[in-house]
């Protein structure tokens, strides 16, 4: 039994996601360009979600930054409309971008669960594998033939989500592995204590 608690410890502290983050804010107007977008998200832990209810204008993008993402850490970008009918207004369009501004991941349309009412939905899904270290961009905006050029004419409210699925440092890994090999070192050093000061028939038992 004891032989598998220490890989389920090092798995939870590698995964087990961070407390509460931080608020993302719509700050406007300076976040209409990514030029002049401020970095509200900077990975803590090997998962750091961050949320926050934005406004989206006719005419409007909203972008934030996303700073210090390393090759291989997994950004998932959600939306949720919350006006008039819940998950289908405003009709938003959500994007990913490095820092050449070089769009890489496009999400229009997340169907939501048949079951729910009303069915279908209008947010907006995006996943991206990251291919070079550094600040990249979120985008928001309305649905339109040619997204982030700002000709849509949706409105309203919606809830923005940021994961980041952070790859472990080195460093980090190191340490993980080393005190997790120091510790299973203690339970078996533990463990022949605990045998050698049991009784013969107690032992061949165990």
């Amino acid at each position: 039994m004891m032989r598998h608690a220490l890989p389920a410890v090092l798995m939870m502290a590698l995964f087990v996601p961070r407390p509460a983050g931080s608020v993302l804010t719509d700050d406007e107007p300076s976040n209409d360009l990514i030029s002049t977008a401020a970095i509200q998200i900077v990975p803590t832990a090997a998962v750091t979600t961050d949320g926050g209810e934005f406004i989206l204008r006719i005419t409007d993008i909203d972008y934030l930054g996303i700073g210090n993402l390393m090759v291989g850490d997994i950004v998932t970008l959600s939306t949720t409309p919350l006006d008039d009918v819940v998950f289908s207004d405003p009709d938003t369009i959500i994007g990913l971008f490095d820092s050449s501004e070089t769009k890489k991941c496009e999400g229009d349309d997340s169907i939501n669960n048949e079951l729910a009412l009303p069915p279908g939905g209008l947010g907006s899904l995006c996943r991206f594998e990251i291919d070079s270290a550094g600040t990249w961009f979120v985008g928001v905006t309305g649905f339109s033939e040619f997204p982030f050029d700002g000709n849509h004419s949706e409105s309203g409210v919606y809830q923005l989500v940021v994961t980041i699925n952070a790859l472990p440092e080195p460093g980090a890994m190191l340490q993980l592995i080393s005190g997790g090999a120091g510790l299973a070192w203690l339970q078996r050093r533990r463990n022949r204590k605990l045998r050698a000061g049991r009784s013969p028939k107690e032992r061949d038992r165990c």
